[in-house]
């Protein structure tokens, strides 16, 4: 079968949330990918390394991962969109310590009943809209991912089997998922890691394939989205709130990162 190669994913147009099954791959840009897989075989090929997927399972790809999808036969199951700043911060920091090779997590039959009963009821409050359809869709999405997430046993790689660039890269996601909402830089980072800013940046660099802006950057504009999203406060209040010099940074660095304004963002995002 011919292989599907999906770059990069379309902006989401849903709330930030999509779900269909498993048949076309619908591509949604800066979102989350999560595939709860219940039978046939793939392949898939994640930033150039091979992802054996094995069914039942659970699969999923960070934004911005190149990944090909590859040798499908008879694939059922469910693939779910959403934007990071719509998952539960616990699921994303577990997600990211997770090497490629353990981006897929078979499931056994008794595992796979409960997501895809949630699966179903995302699917159905997309194609039947309730009362309080937005808290309950995003209610179920947070669910879902928890139950993934769940799965994952914790990243228990024995440090001689980590090279120097990833125990510091490891180190340096841990300490980053404890900044709340405070901005850090990478000297500010590094002093934390007793090492020097240029050291930290090689090590980053090295072990993801990102420069260190680029995890410094998501973070921070993840929490901004949240905030945005969740909340009313003000610009010039999410600004202090982040540790941003003054509103006009944040908007140029949210319009930088995102291509839309901070109000645009909340405005096509937030329940109407």
């Amino acid at each position: 079968m011919k292989d599907t190669v999906i770059p990069f994913f379309k902006p989401a147009t849903t709330g930030g949330i999509y779900i269909q099954e498993i048949g076309v791959i619908n591509h949604q840009e800066d979102a989350y990918l999560l595939f709860l897989l219940r039978k046939g075989h793939c392949s898939l090929e994640i930033n150039g390394q091979p992802l054996h997927i094995t069914t039942p399972s659970f699969a999923f790809v960070h934004p911005g991962q190149v990944h090909v999808l590859k040798e499908v036969e008879d694939l059922q199951g469910w693939l779910i969109s959403a934007e990071a700043f719509l998952i539960p911060s616990a699921c994303i920091n577990l997600f990211k310590s997770l090497p490629i090779s353990r981006q897929c997590q078979p499931l056994d039959a008794a595992s796979l009943h409960m997501p895809e009963q949630l699966c179903q009821l995302l699917l159905q409050q997309f194609s039947q809209p309730s009362l309080f359809y937005n808290n309950i869709l995003h209610s179920l999405l947070e669910t879902l991912f928890h139950t993934a997430a769940a799965c994952y046993p914790p990243c228990n790689t024995p440090a001689t089997a980590q090279t120097e660039p990833e125990k510091i890269t490891s180190r340096f996601k841990e300490a980053l998922a404890d900044k709340g909402r405070s901005m850090p830089t990478p000297e500010s980072m590094a002093r934390e890691l007793n090492i020097s800013a240029d050291y930290l940046s090689y090590c980053v660099h090295t072990a993801t394939g990102f420069p260190l802006s680029h995890w410094i950057a998501d973070t921070v504009l993840t929490e901004a989205k949240r905030i945005l999203y969740y909340t009313d406060l003000h610009i010039r209040e999410i600004a202090y709130e982040l540790g941003f010099e003054n509103h006009t940074h944040f908007s140029r660095f949210f319009v930088k990162h995102t291509g839309t304004t901070p109000l645009l963002f909340r405005n096509k995002f937030r329940p109407s």
